[in-house]
């Protein structure tokens, strides 16, 4: 199904405010996304012409069954592409946040599924961290490539 990145910003967001308040209102969802009460009624016909949304005017807001996994998915890419931000490339919880809300529309199903691998592969790997991120972390601290890094060799530091 076609959804446009808005679309999509409105399934998280209802998601989200399903999580945190038990229930979607149309005040609630317009805060949210900082938009006009208004404009939230016009995308909830729109999600609900697509099949994503039950919704009547001044009636209960839920998201259908199609809706939710929806919702769900792009949640997941959300969250996995933060963490990959914060945990691989170092980079601040705010600034990952909103990187992750960027790309999270975006990103080819194959890409996402190679940095939650990686991941995977990380949080497995018997160290503390691959010598290669060690380097990365040295290298964004200083600018210089670790001595290990200079020998060349087989790559086996990596």
């Amino acid at each position: 199904m076609d959804l446009t990145v808005r679309d999509q910003e409105y399934l998280e967001a209802m998601l989200f405010l399903l999580w945190r308040k038990g229930a979607i209102r149309v005040r609630d969802l317009a805060r949210e996304l900082g938009v006009k009460p208004s404009s939230v009624v016009d995308a909830l016909e729109r999600l609900a012409d697509k099949g994503l949304v039950a919704y009547r005017k001044r009636g209960e807001i839920s998201l259908t069954n199609s809706g939710l996994e929806m919702a769900r998915e792009i949640a997941k890419r959300h969250e996995i592409l933060k963490r990959f931000f914060v945990e691989v490339l170092g980079i601040s919880e705010d600034v990952a946040e909103r990187d992750a809300c960027y790309l999270e529309h975006g990103i080819h199903r194959e890409t996402l599924e190679r940095v939650l691998l990686f991941l995977e592969f990380i949080s497995k790997c018997p160290r503390d961290q691959p010598n290669f991120l060690r380097h990365f972390q040295h290298f964004v601290e200083t600018g210089e490539c670790p001595e290990e890094c200079s020998r060349g060799g087989s790559g086996e530091d990596l």
